[in-house]
């Protein structure tokens, strides 16, 4: 049972991105998703094997309990449900939960509840469950209940919910206790911004005007101090299906072609393919759209890139400059790889026969999933010394190809290790692949040195943390690296519900309590940005240095979709739309992710 526990507990958190937290909400489980009807709002679930959802059929109250199943044809699995206790109400006391379980035909496996702590490390401080030897057989409901001395040092408390094995189990009507004092969710005390916050917020609201790429760029021009010594700029999106994120950002490029006459774009999809959409907005040659979906990720399969793509094609031949676009992504290693061979051809053939048969990836990297580790560490070293000897024999290579060619093909050769390398135990992640890429777009750029890089991405990624790129590309370029947060209050994004789904419009739930985003509402303007680097030096504006929740999206649409960040700690610049509409997709590529 001990071993058992273990697993679990990594398991856990394994399972949840511990950066993710919220107020107490839905302890009775009546209140649904609008994504997800079937989940519950406020909790995170995960589940494998099982089906996790709401039951209207049976409720110890009310109109819903949470219902775990274990779904036939499975032999293993589990689910897990997770609500965040805020530190403040629980750190330095004892905590009690008490809730209603009952269970039918529950075989070789467990079901119980756990509340754990955890330090601003993420190591465990404390925890207990309960019922203290699992659930057992029972058709009835019946309470249960497990209290623990929560450490002053607390950052991050969870209540657990938990369920292996054979049957199905259900929950409802959960209480919790501090100091023996019930908690009543519906008197939680929200952050607010109070008169004077509010009033110098407003004074330094910048107002925009248009989202459209037109040619006033009078607002933004409050910004250019910001700017003016910036090398890399890390335009952000709280999801990837936003419309007016795709418009601004295109409106962004516009204003920095004014400035600089020459750019360099790169975007958040594989290297190789986008190098076709390059080609295309240099010579106009391609198609536009084929180029698009040939990124394989439907973000990208949109009219608003392609209007992008159009833009830029026709700044090209208009004479007033030149902008050039990369990608920094390494997801898909197939094409890199291909073009690796195909150089190999031209300028090695001996190495070309070696490698022709064993130097092949799947188009779809998920693939890569269920290889053992044995035979992915294989493959991941032949990648190593694929890049290896390419670069050792840059100098031979350039007797037969230009220079430029000979470092492309190397540099496709790093990304079919990166590749592979993110699928090996201890490999390094996307984002530290991807800050590689960066640099060497930045310090291979072949239009003027002085040309800033813009940076095109969702708001994780160009966030000046440790766990992202952004946050390697602060440590590498100090206050030349400028990121720049988009978020919104309400409206719709497109997004899917999980890989190769369809993608579709989804509401974004209205701004909660306590988020940033409620207080950026109460300025009561439909577009405005702020700069937070200016700002968070007056008092007045140091909340902005406070982790407070942050709306985050990303692809997968979400109910409940909330981190807690210092928004002026990892950003610069704060682009806020009140409203805001989905992105108008041309649907799933064929190739996608």
């Amino acid at each position: 049972m001990k071993r058992l526990l273990i697993f679990i507990l990594a398991l856990l958190l394994d399972g949840f991105d511990l950066a993710y937290s919220q107020h107490i909400q839905n302890l009775n489980f009546e209140k649904a998703g609008i994504v997800h009807p079937n989940q519950p709002t406020g909790w995170s679930t995960r589940w494998d094997g099982f089906e996790l959802s709401l039951d209207s059929l049976v409720a110890k109250s009310g109109k819903y309990s949470l219902k775990s199943t274990a779904l036939p044809g499975h032999d293993s699995g589990y689910a897990i449900s997770r609500q965040s206790i805020p530190a403040d109400i629980a750190a330095g006391k004892n905590l009690e939960v008490k809730l209603w379980m009952r269970s039918d035909q529950i075989q070789n496996g467990t079901a119980f509840f756990r509340l754990i702590a955890f330090d601003d490390e993420s190591e465990v401080l404390s925890s207990t469950r309960g019922p203290e030897k699992g659930l057992p057989e029972t058709d009835r409901w019946q309470q249960y209940s497990a209290s623990v001395s929560i450490d002053k040092q607390a950052q991050l408390i969870y209540l657990d919910l938990f369920h292996n094995g054979k049957g199905s189990v259900w929950f409802d009507d959960i209480e919790l206790f501090t100091e023996g004092e019930k908690y009543d969710p519906g008197n939680q005390i929200f952050w607010s911004l109070d008169p004077a916050e509010l009033t110098f917020l407003s004074n330094q609201a910048i107002a925009l005007h248009s989202v459209e790429p037109e040619n006033d760029f009078s607002d933004l021009d409050h910004l250019t101090p910001l700017f003016q010594n910036a090398s890399i700029i890390g335009l952000g999106e709280a999801t990837h299906g936003t419309r007016e994120f795709f418009r601004m950002k295109h409106r962004f490029v516009k204003w920095f072609a004014q400035e600089h006459d020459t750019l360099l774009v790169a975007i958040e999809a594989n290297m190789p393919e986008v190098r076709e959409i390059n080609n295309y907005i240099l010579t106009g040659k391609g198609d536009a759209k084929e180029a698009l979906a040939d990124l394989g990720y439907w973000v990208w399969n949109t009219e608003e890139m392609l209007a992008f793509m159009e833009w830029m094609k026709n700044y090209n031949t208009s004479g007033k400059g030149k902008i050039e676009v990369y990608g920094f992504d390494m997801a898909f290693p197939s094409r890199a790889a291909d073009s690796v061979l195909t150089f190999l051809e031209q300028v090695d053939p001996v190495l070309f026969d070696t490698l022709q048969q064993d130097y092949q990836f799947p188009a779809n990297p998920s693939e890569l999933n269920r290889i053992d580790d044995e035979n992915i560490i294989e493959i991941h070293q032949l990648t190593q010394d694929v890049y290896k000897t390419l670069s050792e024999n840059r100098i031979k290579y350039i007797q037969y190809v230009n220079p430029e060619t000979v470092e492309w093909a190397i540099q496709y050769a790093r990304i079919v290790e990166q590749a592979m390398g993110r699928f090996t135990p201890g490999g390094k992640t996307r984002d530290e692949s991807m800050a590689e890429n960066i640099n060497w777009i930045y310090f291979n750029k072949s239009i003027d040195r002085n040309t800033p890089l813009l940076l095109w991405a969702h708001n994780d990624h160009i966030a000046r943390s440790p766990y992202w790129f952004g946050g390697e590309l602060s440590e590498k370029y100090g206050k030349s690296y400028v990121p720049v947060v988009f978020s919104f209050g309400d409206g719709h994004y497109s997004a899917v519900l999980g890989p190769g789904q369809p993608v579709a419009s989804y509401p974004a739930p209205s701004p909660k309590k306590g988020s940033v985003e409620y207080a950026l509402r109460t300025l009561e303007l439909p577009a405005f940005a702020l700069n937070l680097r200016q700002i968070k030096e007056n008092a007045l504006g140091s909340w902005l240095e406070e982790e407070k929740p942050v709306k985050s999206i990303g692809s997968v649409a979400r109910d409940d979709p909330y981190k807690n960040i210092s928004l002026a700690d990892y950003f610069d610049v704060l682009i806020y739309f009140d409203k805001t509409t989905a992105s108008r997709s041309f649907g799933q590529p064929a190739k996608n992710n």
